[in-house]
């Protein structure tokens, strides 16, 4: 499987570091920068963030993938 480098918040919340259960516990002052383009995971057309503004992926970011 391919490992995403541009998602969309939906996604970026699924799959990403700095979230847990979908709520955000990354750092207090974090400024993202988002481009319209297609999310990696989804599919859709919208704004997308690079991997970094999500803190990476998740350990086991396969499995949520799984329950999409």
């Amino acid at each position: 499987m391919k490992v995403p480098e541009k998602l969309c918040q939906p996604c970026g919340r699924k799959l990403g570091g700095f979230y847990i259960d979908e709520r955000f516990v990354g750092p207090a002052t974090h400024i993202a920068t988002y481009t319209l383009r297609c999310c990696d995971v989804c599919g859709k057309k919208t704004a997308v963030g690079d991997l970094k503004e999500f803190g990476g992926l998740k350990k086991d970011w396969t499995y949520y993938l799984k329950g999409r």
